[in-house]
């Protein structure tokens, strides 16, 4: 648990640099012929340049102004010809990998879309891109050949450019220059990263005796380190989260879990630990884990799906009760049947019957948050 009153939260995950989004199974499919590498080919004019702390590819490609037409931000564009103009920014402060695309340097197609370094469901080092409501490896635009690559597109980015069949022609060429961030530049990123408070909270949270089944009681945790936390005060989403992942039979030490929340942005908006989770971003922990989920955002869908017929792994978040300066509480629940739920660090380890009793007497309607479910 933790102090945040529901103004601060609404405030905090208004500014927050992460992104939520849903996943759905997407199964790797066998490759035939990946993009093509010829990224001068692409362009009108492309060269890459280096900042302090920065690396940047930089190009320019040249359309006719009725590619634009149908486009909401460039349709009062007068000239007959518009530059789409491309940037892919390795930034080695943050540690981010940012894209952005915007015609005549000004209407933006898309701004500083970015990626972080996170290992893919092979557990090897990666990047990876959230898209509106999508997300996508480094590795998986990599090995796509030109077909998928069409596929998706008529599948994903319509929320962010305006459904434009146009604007998804002109924003496409961005993929070839993110295909030139090398093996070597993802790798710095992670050196990075371990210097980082997440790093060195990781390097301490390793020497801690790691739990060896599922966790019921954050208290002990004190000498855990969470951002500028510990466990003990703000790590229920990361107990939730690691409760949920040793059930699905994820090898993770509760050290592995802590960083991958701090390493994935999951921490609530720049305080770095103080409140804890955003709860909206847990799937940034369960996305790279390749852990399968529905997300539902209102208690009426929550019950449907605690009360039907399935077996389910569940997190749970809701306010502790409908005060204006109420505190989060995030946790696991394992789902035996519509009548027999077990809940851990919720009060006491016990099978539960009714649903609402979750809620410790609070309106649940009005104290709900998210909650996700996986089946077994």
């Amino acid at each position: 648990m933790k102090k945040i009153s529901r103004i601060l939260f609404a405030c905090l995950y208004l500014i927050s640099t992460s992104l939520s989004f849903s996943y759905s199974e997407n199964k790797p499919i066998a490759r035939k012929s990946k993009i093509s590498y010829d990224v001068k080919s692409q362009f009108n004019i492309f060269y890459e340049t280096d900042e302090k702390n920065l690396h940047k590819f930089i190009a320019t490609k040249t359309f006719n102004k009725n590619n634009f037409d149908d486009i909401e931000q460039v349709a009062l564009i007068d000239e007959e010809q518009c530059s789409a103009n491309y940037e892919v920014t390795i930034d080695y402060e943050t540690y981010r990998v940012l894209l952005n695309v915007n015609v005549n340097g000004s209407s933006n197609l898309l701004e500083n879309y970015y990626g972080v370094p996170m290992s893919n469901p092979n557990g090897e080092e990666d990047i990876m891109f959230n898209f509106g409501l999508d997300h996508l490896f480094l590795s998986q635009i990599k090995n796509m050949s030109e077909t998928e690559l069409n596929s998706w597109f008529g599948n994903a980015l319509h929320a962010a450019i305006n459904g434009s069949l146009n604007a998804k022609q002109i924003i496409r060429p961005a993929f070839y220059l993110l295909c030139l961030v090398s093996k070597a530049q993802i790798h710095a990123l992670y050196a990075g990263l371990i210097f980082t408070k997440a790093g060195r909270n990781y390097s301490h949270n390793q020497t801690r005796t790691q739990p060896t089944g599922l966790v019921d009681d954050q208290a002990p945790y004190s000498n855990w380190w969470f951002g500028y936390s510990n466990l003990s005060y703000a790590g229920c989403e990361v107990l939730a989260g690691y409760n949920l992942a040793h059930s699905v039979g994820r090898n993770l030490s509760l050290a592995d879990t802590t960083f991958l929340y701090e390493a994935s942005g999951i921490e609530i908006g720049g305080f770095l630990g103080f409140f804890g989770s955003n709860p909206f971003q847990i799937p940034n922990f369960l996305i790279p884990q390749h852990i399968y989920y529905n997300e539902v955002f209102t208690y009426k869908d929550f019950s449907q799906y605690m009360l039907d017929g399935n077996q389910n792994h569940v997190i749970l978040s809701r306010w502790n009760s409908e005060s204006p300066s109420s505190m989060i509480h995030t946790f696991y629940i394992n789902k035996l049947s519509s009548h027999s739920f077990i809940a851990y660090n919720w009060q006491t380890t016990k099978v539960q019957s009714n649903i609402i009793d979750f809620f410790d007497g609070a309106n649940p309607n009005n104290t709900f948050i998210c909650a996700y479910f996986v089946n077994k």
